[in-house]
């Protein structure tokens, strides 16, 4: 099965999928889909038309929307305790309801099921990351600043001193980060 859509979560939002509580319980990092009932996806076609990728060019395709999953992750990872992250490969056809991302302003690429449509039976394929908690500050000085980005009340006040401290000239991007070994984590929803 092709991969058409990827999604990125922290292991505490695993944990929360996987037991049926949806993301009522997830740290959000963004205040435009907070409580929404919404899980937010990366269409490989679409995003590699947005970004002039060769169309025949399967598996660059495939890595840029893997990235952006990977990123989503990572903003959503900073603002809680988890230790791993977890990009999910999805195949979900056309007639399903998938609809595009209209949160927000430049979301070319980005789509939305609703959140009893991410089922185990779509994920073609699942990737973990173990992260490394001493890059949190460098991402939440990059992301504090943005109009819609959210941070819990019960954030650690020293993350926040910590990242206010750097600020938002210093960040860590995929580059940085992207010596995290994948670990393949299939069989975690099996």
């Amino acid at each position: 099965m092709r991969i058409t859509h990827y999604h990125g979560m922290t292991e505490s939002s695993f944990n929360n999928w996987l037991n049926g509580k949806g993301k009522s319980d997830n740290v959000n990092p963004w205040t435009v889909s907070d409580n929404d009932r919404m899980t937010y996806l990366w269409g490989v076609d679409s995003l590699a038309e947005s970004e002039f990728i060769e169309q025949d060019d399967e598996e660059r395709k495939q890595e840029f929307a893997a990235s952006m999953a990977f990123d989503s992750a990572l903003c959503q990872w900073c603002l809680d305790d988890s230790e791993y992250i977890y990009i999910f490969g999805l195949s979900i056809e056309d007639a399903e309801a998938v609809e595009p991302d209209t949160s927000c302003e430049n979301m070319t690429g980005a789509f939305c099921i609703h959140e009893s449509e991410f089922t185990k039976d779509k994920v073609v394929n699942l990737v973990k990351y173990k992260t490394n908690k001493w890059y949190k500050p460098f991402m939440l000085a990059n992301l504090m600043h943005r109009e819609l980005f959210n941070i819990p009340e019960n954030t650690d006040p020293a993350l926040i001193k910590c990242a206010e401290s750097l600020g938002g000239d210093h960040f860590v991007d995929i580059e940085t980060i992207s010596d995290l070994e994948p670990i393949n984590a299939i069989n975690e929803i099996n």
